[in-house]
């Protein structure tokens, strides 16, 4: 299989095409969102977009952006290649190589050790795949069937070209890219810079070679149809076109990706390139240099997550910015973001904490600098609350009037919502580095709050006395700029319904008794993760639910028996952020650091 010269060009996937694609519906939760974009390729004929991510792949037409289709997966899509009969598309990512039907998506095969996809490819009629899964090692598997048929060893990386002869530099990570006439492109990266080494390989010649340091190493390359221009990618996102020959400047410099284009593919008739990176995919016209088209709403860590009041609506923040989705269409409906005031003085921010009022007409949202009280229905901003350090916690009155707030200070300031005023400031231990958890009782008479050392303290709000009790789980910060590691390595919730107070590590979730703090069970797993915690109580008070591990578990709050375990995922990208039941207590919500809300039913 492996004869002289190098049988196949690696990146078939800028060559080929496929037909369309019928939508699949999701397996296993609601998912909302599109996931992390992650990789790209484009049919030969420029009419077909496959975009891997997260959760999948999608297909759109390449001309308008609208999409045509949608393969989900339980892993993140490193790569994509198209078979030249456009029956097969071989996926790559965590779990190896993934072969499947170009009709209806159906796995054909895998291979969980088929190295570095960077080096691999269909042959020239799409009936073998040729992997390369270590520097010395390349296999030949029948592409229908995963069949091993032949494996090749030699001594280095070169005999991809069959070029024992001459050896520049050793490869131990980048990708391989053939041209339609005969180049090799080849990166090679350090840990301070990369390169671009090209070879014509029916001459043995090396022909030129690019350098490039720090931020504008290089992320991915890819000739132009007729093999005269180079595209490089790069992990400051600039996107250049070189002509081959003339290493000394770029003739085009496209700047559409904030960070890393980590993907690159041309139309056929070489007037368009097609760019990922930064969870956006750019057309732009090679000639001028123009953008033509922004495909957008890819996201990278959904990191809080609420339901409206409605039961209908799923909130979720994504750093300095939130939105609203349908649960029932799956579309996002409306989005926010934080103002110059909300990012503060440093001109950055992002959301901690967000709660909906128990009459659905306000959303609260918590940053570093305080709290935006936002209109429920089309999340316009009204009113600022400004403490001048981060808040963490929220809780508002049962009747809605009043926003308790806590976080990285000792004081609770409690809010009248109509007019944003300051109506009450209650302080806890001064030496107490900050609130973990707040919540009014159900006559809004008490108010409780969870503090960093692990004491549990109620506000008579009438008097404003207040007693403590020392719960069994306790942060060992003794002082206010530690109150930091306390916040990420505990989270704790209160609710006065259950009369219950979960305070969860990153290996343990603790139910306590919320008259007399007295622990009533616990669970732990055996592994440490850290930030991968989250723990809620259903508003009715009788599930209660925690990312313990990689899976979400939710218990009856009454007995602690475990009623469901769901997957959270496999993928280094999966990781549970917030859980949220929604106002019936039916379903839970999880945000996700995939880029994903993910719903639940609750048993």
């Amino acid at each position: 299989m492996f004869k002289k010269p190098f049988l196949l060009p690696v990146l078939l996937s800028v060559l080929l095409s496929v037909p369309a694609f019928p939508a699949r519906a999701d397996a296993g939760p609601i998912t909302l969102g599109l996931g992390t974009l992650t990789s790209m390729a484009l049919s030969p004929d420029g009419t077909r977009l496959a975009v891997g991510t997260t959760i999948g792949v999608y297909f759109y037409d390449a001309q308008t952006f609208a999409p045509t289709g949608f393969w989900r997966t339980d892993y993140s899509v490193s790569k994509i290649l198209w078979s030249p009969r456009n029956n097969l598309i071989a996926l790559f990512g965590y779990v190896g190589l993934q072969v499947r039907s170009g009709e209806d998506g159906a796995v054909v095969w895998t291979c969980s050790n088929c190295g570095d996809h960077d080096h691999t490819s269909f042959d020239a009629d799409g009936t073998q795949l040729i992997v390369v899964t270590s520097e010395t090692t390349a296999r030949t598997h029948d592409a229908f069937s995963g069949a091993l048929l032949e494996e090749v060893k030699t001594d280095g990386f070169w005999f991809l070209a069959d070029w024992q002869s001459a050896r520049v530099d050793k490869v131990g990570y980048g990708q391989t890219v053939w041209s339609a006439n005969g180049l090799l492109g080849l990166v090679s990266e350090t840990w301070d810079d990369s390169s671009v080494s090209i070879f014509d390989i029916a001459h043995r010649e090396l022909t030129g070679k690019i350098y490039f340091r720090d931020e504008e190493k290089i992320t991915t390359i890819a000739f132009s149809p007729n093999g005269n221009w180079l595209a490089t990618g790069s992990e400051s996102g600039a996107v250049r076109v070189w002509a081959l020959g003339n290493w000394k400047q770029p003739v085009l410099t496209l700047r559409g990706h904030y960070a890393f284009a980590h993907a690159l593919a041309w139309s056929s008739d070489g007037k368009t390139l097609y760019s990922a990176g930064s969870n956006t995919l750019r057309a732009w016209d090679v000639a001028s240099g123009a953008p033509l088209r922004l495909l957008d709403g890819f996201t990278t860590n959904m990191n809080h997550v609420m339901w409206a009041i409605d039961n209908q609506r799923v909130i979720a923040a994504q750093g300095n910015h939130f939105g609203a989705w349908d649960v029932t269409t799956r579309l996002p409906v409306q989005a926010a973001f934080l103002t110059s005031e909300q990012r503060g003085s440093y001109g950055w921010s992002y959301i901690t904490d967000m709660i909906a009022s128990p009459t659905g007409e306000w959303i609260a949202v918590a940053d570093h600098s305080g709290a935006t009280l936002h209109q429920a229905v089309t999340l316009q901003s009204l009113h600022r609350l400004k403490t001048g350090y981060t808040i963490a916690t929220m809780a508002f009155s049962p009747n809605g009037k009043y926003l308790a707030t806590g976080g990285a200070s000792p004081f609770v300031l409690i809010w009248e919502v109509e007019t944003a005023r300051a109506q009450l400031a209650l302080i806890a231990d001064h030496q107490n580095p900050g609130i973990l958890a707040l919540a009014f009782s159900t006559d809004g008479d008490t108010l409780y709050a969870f503090e960093s050392r692990g004491t549990l303290r109620r506000w008579n709000l009438s008097d404003r006395s207040s007693t403590a009790i020392q719960t069994t789980s306790q942060c060992a910060s003794d002082h206010y700029f530690y109150w930091y590691p306390c916040r990420y390595d505990y989270r704790a919730t209160i609710n006065p319904t259950a009369q219950r107070l979960a305070i969860q590590s990153p290996n343990e979730l603790i139910v306590s008794d919320l008259a007399t703090g007295n622990q009533l069970y616990n669970w732990r797993t055996d592994r440490y993760y850290y930030s991968l915690i989250s723990v809620v109580i259903s508003p009715q008070g009788t599930r209660i639910a925690a990312v313990l591990g990689q899976n979400i578990h939710i218990w009856n709050v009454e007995t602690g028996e475990l009623m469901v375990n769901y997957s959270a995922g496999r993928d280094w990208h999966v990781g549970i952020t917030d859980l949220a039941f929604s106002p019936d207590g039916a379903r839970l919500a999880a945000s996700n650091r995939d880029g994903t809300v993910k719903i639940w039913p609750v048993p």
